[in-house]
């Protein structure tokens, strides 16, 4: 449902989807409301739990883009970033336990492609340590 956005239109989404959650749970006094909306691919239905999984992939692109965009894809720290993120941990809070979950229920498609991505990083590092030893004399 929704785009990559710039940070600005990220806030304007992550308020709007906040407010439909909140709305939409004040409605449902006797169970959750679900408006279905079949000949709409990009929403299939208003309700709640809809809101929270916008939110949730709304948190989880701002947490990758902050993370790749913040250094190198290289970085070491970053590549603990990707660690973390792809090893479940039952005492993560916050983004770091939202992303965990939103990976956790994505496809496994997805999921592989980021574990292909660690292991690229990974790979070049290995590399570049590797290389930079080579040329290390003990003399």
């Amino acid at each position: 449902m929704i785009a990559v956005c710039d940070a600005a239109s990220d806030e304007i989404l992550f308020d709007f989807f906040n407010g439909l959650k909140q709305d939409m749970t004040a409605l449902s006094s006797t169970g959750e409301i679900r408006i279905k909306l079949p000949n709409c691919p990009a929403i299939y239905e208003i309700s709640a739990a809809a809101a929270s999984r916008e939110i949730s992939k709304l948190q989880t692109i701002d947490y990758f883009r902050e993370m790749l965009q913040s250094s190198s894809t290289n970085d070491p720290e970053t590549i603990q970033q990707l660690k973390k993120v792809l090893e479940p941990d039952p005492d993560a809070h916050g983004t770091l336990a939202v992303v965990q979950e939103f990976i956790r229920e994505s496809s496994l498609d997805f999921r592989l492609s980021l574990l292909h991505r660690l292991e690229e990083v990974c790979q070049r590092e290995k590399l570049l340590i590797i290389a930079a030893v080579s040329k290390w004399k003990p003399y």
